[in-house]
């Protein structure tokens, strides 16, 4: 039978069918973005009931890797993935879980994290005063490193020790390199893997086949 030939009723009840199963599809999706910025929200407010070291650096023989003693509350934060970044930028500037949401921006934020953590590092007129300003930066340039697999402060993955002129400053040289990267980074189509040797390969940077 020809659509043509279908009763006018039928069609128009095709028609609902048709738009009820993309609106409950709409919903769906909807309220899963919802429960996860519930569920990041919740885990977010158990970071400030428990102490976090920060990256320690590990020596292993002759190697030495960087481990983020990551807790519960952290983990599951970058189990939720990239739905995450929103809740967890509003939190960027909190100095008493800065540098745990600075961390966790790294393993689940993209591009519109690079600022807000770039803004959230101390500048070198700054951390001589501020006793977090070591960590704050260290955990700024783990994070910003897994986004933008830049050799801004190391050479490359396998160097722990930053680049000289970025040593007291970290905070003017991703400025910089942001500045000049930008435009391109955003709509430069990402061919390799993001996953940097140094951080945990959660959300969306999973480590994919080269």
């Amino acid at each position: 039978m020809k659509r043509e030939s279908l009763p006018l009723a039928f069609r128009s009840l095709l028609l609902i069918v048709c738009l009820l199963g993309t609106l409950s599809g709409v919903s769906v999706g909807q309220g899963a973005k919802r429960n996860n910025d519930l569920a990041t929200r919740r885990f977010i407010s158990k970071l400030y009931e428990q102490d976090w070291p920060g990256p320690l650096l590990v020596a292993m023989g002759s190697s030495a890797y960087w481990t983020l003693s990551l807790t519960v509350p952290m983990t599951n934060i970058l189990h939720i993935g990239p739905e995450a970044q929103s809740a967890l930028l509003e939190k960027v500037s909190d100095p008493f879980i800065k540098d745990r949401v600075i961390v966790l921006l790294g393993g689940v934020g993209n591009q519109e994290a690079v600022a807000a953590i770039i803004d959230a590092m101390i500048s070198e007129d700054g951390w001589r005063s501020d006793p977090s300003a070591i960590q704050t930066n260290l955990c700024a340039n783990l994070a910003l490193t897994n986004i933008t697999f830049a050799d801004v402060i190391w050479k490359n993955e396998d160097s722990l020790s930053p680049i000289e002129q970025c040593q007291d400053n970290p905070k003017q040289c991703w400025s910089l390199w942001w500045k000049e990267n930008q435009v391109s980074f955003k709509s430069a189509s990402v061919d390799r893997s993001r996953y940097y040797r140094h951080y945990p390969n959660y959300g969306i940077y999973q480590r994919t086949n080269r």
